[in-house]
Formats: structure tokens, C-alpha cells, sequence
């Protein structure tokens, strides 16, 4: 029969990690009538999405996707709930900022309720931004329930995400590739062959295996090596990011219904706890090494070597997806969120085995400009700024937001609004003044808001249990 389409048939993914695992499993459930082959390259230490354990809530959806429940996740890859990220600046006048998945406050009107607040807050009527958010009271009490369905509930209000084990999770996915009729096997990249019109026809291995494909998925780690055969170069972030991440392994502390994240003159540190251990780790720049410990803790800590950039992730028929793409020091979460988001658009805007530049284009154009809008959101969680490290587009947003609290929306942005306006208050850049419809809110109705909100928030952490009795309670059901 004709094939007008030249639908793909077949695609091989180098990398088997959670990264390469992942997107074998999407395709595979998306597209059940093509072959899919796992080429499971030796693991590359800098492949941060397939070592980092926090998860974003998109992470719901892909599992969904691909048949995961929650309940298999808690019982097979030791999943916990997490609402989010809380940021401390030691040193510095600013309260902790807590980005956290869901609403902060309630919308007057048309009129968003960061507005409301910053006009509060510059006549000294309003609690810090966090205490308006569900999610955020309950992270820095201590406590944890799932939202509820009851819109009129502020337990309504949030999302949360998942903390997973990574060696547990990566067995899970591998398990479920193999019930899938995906192929896995061992071997290390040699060469590649190309077709007449520029297309990879075989990737070459060096035990004399050839494996061909319609497409290939470049998910072996930010060295991305098929892109790199292709002559696809790195376009760098800047010097000011962080270029070096440490990674630590210590005993378990005690677990809490958010992760900390700890910034410094030349970074960040974070902590995660795990059912069993806890995770370490912190990104630096190594211009200013000297001003940072190897690791919170732990004189052991893994030093990886980062190039902090993103490259343009599809080139004939090669996509590039996770740090094969983009190569950052980690936010919590944020790495297989950036995954998740590249596999969704790669099946949305599949191509037929031409690779149609139309459709490719497409894909290229929105992962560029989500490239360059997460190199804005990195450079804003830099503690120093504004030394050196805001870009043209983090300028703009800032100025925007600086001058009448707007907070200006590009497409593609990996980073919800909400979190992006937390992030920015954070950081201490808080509105000189309002709109013109959000300051023709009359003030006793701004401030009643603002009063209702804070104090209805402020009981609730007391009739809820904490995230321990929370977690032993509900995880015993699986």
C-alpha cells in the first residue's frame, strides 16, 4: 500500500537513561504501530535529568501517558509529594521565597493579585507574598494533604509534584519498556552513516552493531553526541551562570513537603530528602570556587563540569531532548520538566521520514525561544544580580515589572506565571507603584482582600497533619 504520508516507522534512542526511557515510552504509547530501539549508552555523570530527583507537576501528565499510576510510582519508585522550592538568601534583608505549583492569592476582577499586593505591601498592609498562597503556607508549616476537587476550598488552590528515586524510577520505566516491546541493549557510539541527503541512515556501535532508524533521539547527556556528528554547536548562556555542580549522597533528615534551595555570592545549594537518604548538591561558578564548600557537608561530593547553553535540538533527522538540548545547573525539578515539555512537542509537531522543514522549523523556533526565556528565569535565581548576569530579556521583564507590577507573557516559557511572579518579589524586585485599573481598586476592598486571605491561610496549617504523619499514613495504603 502507499505510503503518502512517509510516516516514521522506526526510531532509535541513544541513551538509556530516565531521559532516554521516558521519551521511548512516549513515543511507543503515542505511535504503537512503530519500532522502537533503547541504545544504552555508558551513563554520563553531567546528565542532570537522569540523576535529579524532584520532578514538576507536568510530570503528572506524562505518566498518565504512558500508564503510571501514582500508586505504582509510590510503591515502586519511592514517590513523594512535593509542593515546591523554597529559596533562602543567608546574608540578606529578603524572607524566604517560596515557589511553590499552584495560586497565589485571588484575582480582583480582571485586576491579578500581585497587584493587589504590592500595593499593600508599599503601604505596609500586607504579609510577605508567600503568606497569600496555599501551597506556601502549608510547605513552611510542615504540612501536606492532596488538593481537594471543592473550588470554594483553598486546599483547591495548589498542585504539587514528585519526588522520585532516581536508580528505583530509571528500573520502573526500564521494566515498563521491556512489557512495551521497546529493545534495550548495551553499547557505546562509534561512528554514524548518513544518507545522500544529509539524514543519519545507521548509528554505529563499536562492537560492529549498526542500528537504523527513521528517526533518532539524542538523550545521551550534554555532550549530545549525535548532534555534535552533526555539526551542531553549543550557543553558551554567558560566563555568569553556574558551570559547576556538585552532587552528594547523606543519611536521612527529616523529609518536608518542600525542598530547600540555599543561594550564595556565587550560587546555590540545595537538599532533598528520599525515603531513605538525602540528597546534596550546589552549582557555582568555578571562577569564584574558592568561595564555596565542595558540597553542603560532604567532602565527597561528585564535581561535574557544566557548559551552560542550549542547542538547536533538531537537525535532519536527530532530535535532541534533555541535557542533550539544554544544559543547566539544576532548580529542583526543573530538568525533567524541560524533558517531559521537549517530548510533547516533538509528538506534536512529528514530520513525516522527510523531516519536512516546515514542521522541524516549528519545533526549532519554540525551543529556542523557551531556551533563551529559561536562561532569563537562571540568571533571575542568581543571588548576585545584578552583577553580570541579566540578560536582555530578564532586563525587560524586570523593567515591566519594576515600574507598574506587569508582568509581560512569552511563548513557550517553561516557567508558569505564578512562579516567575514569586521568583521576581523574591529576589526583592518588588512594583514602584500600579496599573491604572489595578489602582482604581478603591483601598479598603484591596486591604480587606489582602486581611481575609492572609488570616484565613494562617488556621490552616493547624487543622492539617504534618508531611511525616501525612506521608506514613497515606503511603501505607500502597
Amino acid at each position: 500500500m502507499a505510503d503518502p504520508d512517509r510516516a516514521i516507522r522506526s526510531i532509535a534512542v541513544l541513551g538509556g537513561g530516565i531521559v532516554g526511557l521516558s521519551a521511548a515510552l512516549a513515543f511507543r504509547r503515542a505511535l504503537p504501530g512503530i519500532s522502537v530501539t533503547v541504545i544504552e549508552t555508558p551513563p554520563d555523570p553531567a546528565a542532570l535529568a537522569d540523576r535529579m530527583s524532584a520532578a514538576w507537576p507536568s510530570i503528572a501528565r506524562f505518566h498518565a501517558d504512558i500508564g503510571l499510576s501514582e500508586r505504582t510510582l509510590v510503591a515502586e519508585a519511592a514517590a513523594t509529594p512535593v509542593l515546591g522550592a523554597c529559596y533562602v538568601a543567608p546574608g540578606t534583608r529578603r524572607p524566604p521565597a517560596y515557589l511553590v505549583h499552584g495560586q497565589y492569592g485571588v484575582s480582583m476582577g480582571s485586576v491579578p493579585f500581585h497587584q493587589i499586593w504590592a500595593r499593600g505591601w508599599r503601604d505596609g498592609r500586607a504579609r510577605p507574598y508567600p503568606a497569600h498562597a496555599t501551597a506556601a503556607v502549608l510547605a513552611a508549616a510542615g504540612k501536606f494533604v492532596h488538593p481537594e476537587d471543592d473550588p470554594h476550598s483553598p486546599l483547591s488552590t495548589y498542585d504539587y509534584a514528585l519526588r522520585l528515586d532516581p536508580p528505583r524510577y530509571r528500573a520502573l520505566l526500564a521494566a515498563r519498556a521491556d512489557a512495551d516491546g521497546i529493545v534495550r541493549f548495551a553499547g557505546t557510539l562509534a561512528a554514524i552513516t548518513r544518507h545522500g541527503d544529509g539524514k543519519v541512515a545507521k548509528i554505529l556501535l563499536t562492537d560492529n552493531r549498526a542500528v537504523e532508524a527513521d528517526l533518532f533521539l539524542d538523550c545521551a547527556g550534554p555532550d549530545a553526541p549525535l548532534l555534535t556528528r552533526l555539526g551542531v554547536k553549543l550557543t553558551a548562556w554567558g560566563a555568569a551562570l553556574p558551570d559547576r555542580v556538585t552532587l552528594a549522597t547523606g543519611p536521612r533528615g527529616p523529609i518536608g513537603s518542600c525542598d530547600t534551595v540555599t543561594a550564595g555570592p556565587v550560587g546555590w545549594a540545595w537538599t532533598v530528602g528520599l525515603s531513605d537518604r538525602e540528597l546534596r548538591g550546589s552549582a557555582f561558578r568555578a571562577s569564584q570556587a574558592h568561595d564555596v564548600a565542595p558540597a553542603p557537608g560532604n567532602e565527597e561530593a561528585e564535581v561535574l563540569q557544566l557548559r551552560p547553553g542550549w542547542r538547536d535540538p533538531w537537525c535532519e533527522n536527530v532530535v535532541a531532548i534533555g541535557d542533550a538540548a539544554i544544559s543547566a545547573a539544576p532548580v529542583p525539578g526543573f530538568h525533567l520538566h524541560l524533558a517531559h515539555l521537549a517530548i510533547a512537542r516533538a509528538l506534536d509537531l512529528l514530520p513525516g521520514r522527510d523531516c519536512h522543514w516546515r514542521e522541524t522549523g516549528e519545533y526549532r523556533r519554540r525551543a529556542r525561544r523557551q531556551s533563551e526565556r529559561l536562561g532569563d528565569f537562571l540568571a533571575l535565581l542568581q543571588s548576585d544580580f545584578p552583577a553580570g548576569v541579566a540578560t536582555e530579556g530578564l532586563t525587560d521583564t524586570i523593567d515591566h515589572f519594576v515600574r507598574r507590577g506587569r508582568f509581560v507573557p512569552h511563548d513557550d516559557d517553561a516557567v508558569a506565571r505564578e512562579i516567575w511572579i514569586a521568583a521576581l518579589i523574591g529576589q526583592g524586585f518588588i512594583p514602584r507603584s500600579s496599573d491604572a485599573v489595578a489602582a482604581a481598586i478603591p483601598a479598603a476592598a484591596a486591604n480587606a482582600l489582602l486581611d481575609d486571605l492572609s488570616q484565613g491561610l494562617a488556621t490552616l496549617p493547624g487543622q492539617l497533619p504534618t508531611y511525616s504523619v501525612y506521608l506514613e499514613a497515606w503511603t501505607r495504603r500502597f
